[in-house]
């Protein structure tokens, strides 16, 4: 017994400093400005709750989320659920989010905007011959969630499920995740640090 309880608090202490190595890394990460690319990638996206959700409301939460955390506003969340309201559902996402721009980023199908990346990768098109990508000044920044997502009773489970299995293969640092008792945040607020790309002057 005390041999179990000495390795639950080796457990327990091994992920607090994992969790403070995050946030410092992301905490220093903040305010850095970099060259960014587009990098355009496919999701498949489970979700499950205790909370039930419309179809059309569980897409817009998802997308609302991604939105927030730097991804293009073309992000496509093709949902498979009937109608009514559903606990369980899955979503095919395809989005073009900030990456840091290297020697490997460089090249992509020629004259795609990101846009018309998602488009054709939706629809399987062939890529064309490759040539340079669109960069742009981007930016590491802590990122709130959209307040009818962050303060709605209910959504944590939702929110946890996107930071588990999309944020990981964007340019996130999660610093904090929620603690969801019954689908609503009990402790620990979410906390993120995003690559974002800075606002284009005029728009």
């Amino acid at each position: 017994m005390i041999h179990a309880m000495t390795t639950r608090l080796s457990s327990l202490i091994l992920c607090m400093t994992v969790l403070q190595a995050n946030a410092a890394a992301g905490s220093d990460l903040v305010g850095t400005r970099v060259e960014a690319t587009w990098r355009v990638q496919s999701v498949v996206f489970h979700h499950s709750s205790s909370v039930a959700y419309s179809c059309t409301a569980l897409r817009e939460k998802i997308a609302a989320i991604l939105d927030s955390v730097g991804a293009h506003h073309g992000t496509v969340v093709a949902m498979e659920c009937g109608g009514g309201l559903l606990r369980s559902a899955r979503a095919h996402i395809t989005l073009a989010s900030p990456v840091v721009a290297t020697s490997e980023t460089a090249l992509v199908p020629a004259g795609f905007t990101a846009r018309a990346e998602l488009v054709a990768r939706i629809r399987g098109a062939p890529a064309p011959a490759v040539a340079a990508i669109e960069r742009f000044p981007a930016t590491w920044r802590r990122v709130a969630l959209p307040r009818d997502v962050s303060s709605r009773t209910g959504d944590c489970e939702l929110v946890r499920a996107v930071v588990k299995q999309v944020l990981p293969r964007l340019s996130t640092q999660i610093q904090r995740t929620p603690l969801c008792v019954g689908g609503v945040t009990r402790a620990m607020p979410l906390e993120i640090v995003a690559l974002v790309r800075d606002p284009v002057a005029g728009s």
